[in-house]
């Protein structure tokens, strides 16, 4: 999704340039502990590069399981991202495929992990001074209105291409404003 972004950005005659810095499965407090390898690969990040913008998500369910660790460690996060003179961004998520085991698994239907990450993620971006870009509610939608737009990959939890478009799409539109 970082390289669709920027392609699009720079398609659209903006100037995007787009790094990353992503471990699958890893936790936000986990960067946010600065003393740990990742927490220490970020303020690294921090520290050699000139960011305008830094996109935070958490492991997908972690906001709506464990507010105060997703919010803990964005507040950190967003603390050191300002030091650095940039502006922090919520990376908003989705929930689980509807009537997978991945979602069952959960304990919550679809509307309801949907709801929960959203007000997770838009509850910490008030506190926090920000906004949160909102692909889970992009994703929701579609899969309301168009069923038929598979925008997860076959693991229930991660985008399909599709996916990563309308994640791309959304960022696109949201930073443009």
């Amino acid at each position: 999704m970082p390289t669709l972004f920027q392609n699009m950005a720079n398609a659209c005659a903006l100037d995007v340039q787009v790094d990353k810095l992503t471990f699958g499965g890893y936790y936000l407090h986990q960067y946010a502990d600065f003393e740990s390898e990742k927490g220490m690969l970020f303020l690294k990040k921090m520290n050699e590069e000139n960011f305008d913008i830094v996109v935070i998500q958490d492991q997908s369910i972690n906001p709506v399981r464990d507010y105060d660790d997703f919010f803990t460690a964005a507040q950190k996060l967003c603390n050191e991202i300002r030091k650095k003179g940039a502006m922090p961004i919520f990376y908003q998520t989705w929930a689980y495929r509807n009537e997978s085991e991945k979602l069952k698994s959960t304990g919550f239907s679809y509307d309801e992990m949907h709801e929960k990450l959203e007000n997770a993620y838009q509850t910490a971006a008030k506190q926090l001074n920000t906004i949160a870009v909102p692909v889970g509610r992009a994703f929701y939608n579609i899969t309301k209105n168009r069923p038929d737009i598979n925008l997860l990959a076959q693991d229930d939890c991660h985008p399909s291409c599709e996916g990563s478009l309308v994640a791309a799409s959304v960022f696109l539109s949201t930073i443009k404003r």
